[in-house]
């Protein structure tokens, strides 16, 4: 193992042209036993890694500061952090849409008896109690919550004038 990762101390004196070449061509340069060291190391951590390696920690940390493996490294955690973002903010997007839906803020279509297609604000309280949970749970905001009862309280009155409706269930 240690013969793969020798040339690494040396790596240190490697130009900006190089660690671009290796960015632009797949990490040619980079042993694969550094990939799967720096990808263990982002999943599970530097001692998992370095067991995995069967090298001690110090080593790992050495292997670390290597220059084309810290920018592949970084490489590898900007990709995964963007492409966590791309899906979280579709998401919250979806849910935002459907919260207007939802709420009947935008017109959605209806099929009527005759089978004809009418755009038409409709409120669907069901939806709208699911989505804001969905967005609770994308929020982290979920930890804690007693989920054997849901309690909801809507106030009829913003709809009706009449009065005000309580639904308990599981």
């Amino acid at each position: 193992m240690s013969s793969n990762l020798a040339y690494l101390p040396n790596a240190n004196k490697q130009s900006d042209d190089v660690l671009k070449y290796n960015r632009l061509n797949n990490w040619p340069d980079l042993p694969a036993q550094a990939q799967l060291f720096v990808h263990k190391y982002i999943d599970e951590g530097i001692v998992a890694a370095c067991k995995h390696l069967s090298i001690t920690k110090s080593a790992g940390l050495r292997i670390l500061r290597d220059r084309l493996v810290n920018a592949y490294f970084k490489h590898i955690e900007d990709t995964l952090v963007s492409a966590t973002l791309i899906n979280q903010s579709f998401v919250e997007l979806n849910l935002l849409e459907t919260l207007e839906q939802a709420n009947g803020e935008v017109d959605i279509p209806h099929v009527t008896k005759d089978g004809d297609v009418v755009m038409a604000p409709s409120v669907n309280l069901t939806a709208k109690v699911q989505v804001l949970r969905d967005m609770q749970k994308l929020a982290g905001m979920d930890k804690g919550v007693d989920k054997g009862l849901t309690s909801i309280k809507i106030d009829m009155d913003a709809f009706t004038g009449k009065s005000q409706v309580e639904i308990k269930g599981a």
